[in-house]
């Protein structure tokens, strides 16, 4: 095997740490601890931990700055017996020639598909970093859509006439839409986000409760027939939710909650649950988990709306335009109300859901609250008028299918994905099926399934942290602690009481002495504890802290006060050394002033024990409430602030 990427050997292999487990005797490994809850059959329950010289199947791409974070979903997905690679967008631009860096990527993945048995990519990074390929489509050459299928297709030629410009109408060959691989994408660039994103991952395949197999379908009226006088059927998303419903939900023997339009002349005709209204939506989905959620209607980068024909005005049989009314019934606003701790795979049939040029367009918002994985339109979406089963094409049948293979045949997110737009556009009996397998893209693990495995065990919480606990400031010291003696791979986080709390840092052997180096820069009581991680990223509880003193004055605000014309302020050094050069101020904010917003002074030395006095000079003013700050600040750095609301009238000033 080629390895392609340097920083491949920085961690340590958790398949090396298996065998050392297993062969040393020492506790279970972590193979037999992890089972496909899914199952009954104890022989597929068990979780294949693959070699040391497995192939590489699963390759992760993202920045530098992201490489860190992606790293306990790594190991989560090489327990599940994936053997998984991350390579960085800086080593491959180092290493591949191409005309940019989507080419680059692309060139990196043939190589790598030609010498591996690779199966899944996920990019993590936003288009900014990771670009997508934009393609023309066949309907109109005024636009380019942006599109990761151009990473999935790797024997296709995207650029036949080689101009730079890909996948041209009427120029360029088709390239064969064949996946090689199966591509996702985690649409954030902060280092914090995409972890919480990949640890929402992990959680999801770890749950085996029910609402993982509930669904929740919502049906939109797309065109009511001889809409504005064209001359078309009717077409309601309520169709393909109850196609879905028939054919794949009930022999699976899954059950659905179903919304569909019921306001306005010629509402849908198929029963639901309740009505398609954004009330229902959010009072349903926030209160109750769904583990798939599909929709349909008209959309934009940050909403999806239902459409209803309100009144008949002229008699005439027809929905006019004045005769329309819409509202949303899905927004980014509205994810901020779902539960982030039960995350949906969403499956969007509505147009620009994902619009990148929205950098918060509704499928990157969900997938920071409320889903786990997303399928959506990068821009406009087509469909078909009076849409009635799958072959009649577009958008609709896409979503069919997909549910057809992800539930019925039983594969993954990615898998299903992008089988389903390869199947319709090789399908000749399906129609509108580009440019949309072009605009249809997928966020989150493509490997993902609705499979359950159970976690591994909540490590113990460490050992109280050892080290000086009298030390002077802008010094660096060292404080240590270890896991436990169960020898299990283990990370490390740090809180050093001054507002400083670490990353994870490892991994390490649980039972190896972990030390670690800080500096604090102010005098005063601190207090360190430490906590611990497993190798998927579940927390223990912190450790017992150590209470260190840093020498140095400590400068503290015991009281406010205030009366007749004055305020006073008593200040006092805590510390075990001198104050010196004292600068501090009373500043009195809001209200009407006359006189006295602000006294500043100074005190040459505050021994430590002593206190002082600060008083300001006199305040005239009015004001309910005014706000009284106090400031010092000594020149060994210790510094104080106090802030007190109170009442003045004229000269009376009253402590709230």
């Amino acid at each position: 095997m080629i390895i392609k990427n340097k920083r491949m050997s920085i961690s340590i292999s958790l398949i090396t740490i298996c065998i050392l487990l297993s062969t040393n005797g020492i506790g279970v490994s972590v193979s037999s601890t992890l089972m496909d809850t899914s199952s009954s059959d104890p022989q597929q329950n068990s979780i294949l931990i693959p070699s040391e010289n497995a192939s590489i199947n699963y390759v992760i791409i993202t920045t530098d700055v992201l490489e860190s974070s992606v790293e306990f979903f790594k190991n989560w997905k090489e327990l599940l017996g994936f053997q998984v690679m991350v390579t960085t967008t800086s080593w491959i631009a180092d290493q591949y020639g191409g005309v940019d860096l989507a080419e680059q990527i692309r060139n990196y993945l043939i190589d790598l598909y030609q010498s591996e048995p690779l199966e899944y990519v996920l990019l993590v990074g936003s288009h900014e970093v990771i670009p997508m390929r934009f393609a023309y489509q066949p309907l109109s050459t005024s636009f380019a859509i942006p599109t990761d299928f151009y990473y999935a297709d790797l024997t296709g030629d995207w650029d036949s006439n080689g101009n730079g410009v890909f996948a041209e109408v009427d120029i360029d060959e088709w390239p064969d839409f064949h996946p090689e691989v199966y591509v996702g994408r985690i649409p954030a660039d902060d280092p914090g986000l995409v972890q919480a994103i990949c640890r929402k991952t992990i959680v999801f395949e770890q749950s085996n409760d029910a609402w993982k197999h509930d669904v929740l379908l919502l049906g939109g009226v797309l065109n009511y027939e001889n809409e504005v006088g064209i001359i078309q059927p009717k077409t309601d998303t309520a169709q393909l939710m109850e196609l879905i419903r028939k054919d794949i939900l009930e022999p699976n023997q899954i059950q659905a909650t179903t919304m569909y339009e019921k306001d306005g002349l010629r509402p849908s005709i198929h029963d639901c649950t309740l009505p398609l209204t954004e009330e229902n939506v959010i009072s349903t989905w926030s209160q109750n988990a769904y583990g798939l959620v599909s929709w349909g209607g008209h959309g934009g980068p940050t909403h999806s709306y239902r459409k209803w024909w309100v009144e008949d005005k002229n008699i005439n049989r027809i929905p006019d335009f004045n005769e329309l009314d819409n509202e949303s019934f899905i927004t980014t606003f509205n994810t901020y109300s779902l539960d982030n701790e039960r995350p949906s795979i969403i499956v969007s049939c509505s147009c620009s859901n994902m619009d990148i040029r929205h950098p918060k367009n509704l499928g990157t918002t969900m997938m920071q609250h409320g889903a786990v994985g997303f399928i959506g339109g990068t821009h406009l979406a087509y469909h078909t008028y009076g849409w009635n089963d799958t072959f009649d094409g577009g958008a609709l049948t896409i979503t069919y299918e997909f549910f057809k293979n992800f539930l019925t045949n039983q594969q993954t997110f990615g898998e299903a994905f992008f089988n389903t737009l390869s199947y319709c556009w090789y399908e000749e009996d399906i129609s509108i099926i580009d440019p949309n397998i072009y605009v249809y893209n997928l966020l989150g693990d493509p490997s993902l399934g609705l499979q359950s495995y159970s976690s591994l065990e909540i490590p113990e919480k460490p050992h109280k942290p050892i080290g000086e606990q009298i030390i002077q400031p802008d010094r660096s010291y060292t404080y240590s602690t270890f896991g436990g003696m169960d020898d299990e791979l283990i990370y490390y986080i740090w809180d050093f009481g001054d507002g400083t709390i670490t990353e994870p840092m490892g991994p390490y052997s649980s039972s190896e002495v972990m030390s670690q180096n800080h500096t604090w820069q102010t005098p005063g009581q601190y207090r360190i504890k430490v906590k611990t991680v497993n190798v998927v990223g579940d927390e223990s509880d912190w450790s017992e802290p150590i209470l260190i003193r840093v020498e140095g004055p400590v400068l503290e605000i015991e009281s406010i006060t205030g009366g007749l014309f004055k305020i006073n302020s008593i200040i006092r050094n805590n510390g075990n050394q001198d104050a010196e050069m004292i600068n501090w101020s009373i500043e009195v904010q809001d209200g009407i002033l006359l006189f006295g917003r602000r006294t500043s002074g100074s005190i040459p030395v505050l021994h430590p024990g002593a206190q002082y006095t600060l008083i300001s000079r006199t305040i005239i003013g009015f004001g309910s409430p005014i706000f009284i700050t106090v400031t010092t600040e000594s020149k060994g750095g210790s510094t104080d602030q106090a802030i007190q609301s109170a009442d003045l009238l004229f000269s009376a000033i009253n402590i709230n």
